[in-house]
């Protein structure tokens, strides 16, 4: 089967490429050391896999988040995971079914493959966003009805996905009616907001420079819309905000991978003599 003719947002890696062989010895190594490290610390085995495979997976989640904001630069991603993993140590394991519906959405957004969302990529978008709208946050369908939205009107959009954007706002919506809008971890919310609001102004630069892209997309060899991108940076900056307004000190560590992707790009481009 074609995979093209189920997913259009899908970027398999493609080890031809040296930095895409370099990221998978990266996540294996990860993943070698924390099982090893889960089991000197007295960790049983099934525990020392899972946490092998979770610590693996925000490094390599991390480097494919930061290929997506920053797709000029290659080794930015590299940076991201480095800072990820230190991220995880310090305060703990981000939540990667989020981490996973943010770069969904922001591949939606900014079509780094250089194709629209099939029906398929719609649904599972759609499908996962009310999974987290009902067991998490109704902020999640808003955010969801907003990538949804973007894709709907920036260049050569995708007119079906107003119908996803309000279906995505009626689930939220309903969450909403029966959670109602409390925050989730007050106690931590001072700091966290101040945080994110730090890290989303340090990747102005970044941003800045993407009024140019240079990077092409996967499947069709054409450059990539500056247009896209950009929201697509803006979209990743508002979830990260707007959890840790919501969620506090939670939200930021449910979305280390995505902060660390957001950092990665501002310092590689800030610190050019430290380049990775």
């Amino acid at each position: 089967m074609n995979l093209r003719s189920v997913s259009a947002i899908a970027r398999p890696v493609d080890f031809k490429y040296p930095t895409n062989r370099a990221i998978a010895i990266i996540t294996v190594a990860t993943a070698a050391f924390e099982l090893l490290r889960s089991l000197i610390v007295g960790a049983g085995l099934t525990a020392s896999f899972g946490s092998a495979f979770g610590v693996a997976l925000a490094v390599f989640l991390s480097w494919a988040l930061c290929r997506e904001v920053d797709p000029d630069q290659d080794n930015s991603a590299f940076l991201a995971s480095a800072l990820v993993l230190a991220g995880v140590y310090a305060w703990g394991r981000p939540d990667l079914i989020v981490v996973f519906w943010v770069l969904l959405s922001v591949r939606i957004i900014n079509r780094t493959t250089g194709l629209p969302a099939t029906i398929p990529d719609s649904f599972g978008l759609l499908g996962l966003g009310l999974w987290l709208t009902f067991t998490g946050s109704w902020s999640y369908g808003v955010l969801t009805a907003m990538a949804f939205g973007l894709n709907s009107t920036l260049p050569e959009p995708q007119k079906l996905h107003l119908r996803f954007a309000l279906t995505a706002v009626a689930g939220a919506l309903l969450a909403a009616i029966r959670g109602g809008l409390a925050y989730q971890d007050p106690n931590g919310l001072l700091w966290a907001a101040v945080l994110a609001l730090g890290l989303s102004l340090s990747f102005a630069p970044v941003f800045v420079a993407s009024a140019t892209i240079s990077s092409v997309g996967d499947d069709t060899n054409v450059r990539l819309s500056s247009t896209r991108v950009r929201t697509g940076q803006g979209f990743v900056l508002l979830v990260g905000v707007v959890l840790a307004f919501q969620m506090g000190s939670a939200g930021v560590v449910a979305l280390l991978p995505l902060w660390s992707a957001v950092l990665g790009g501002s310092l590689y481009l800030l610190f050019p003599a430290k380049r990775v």
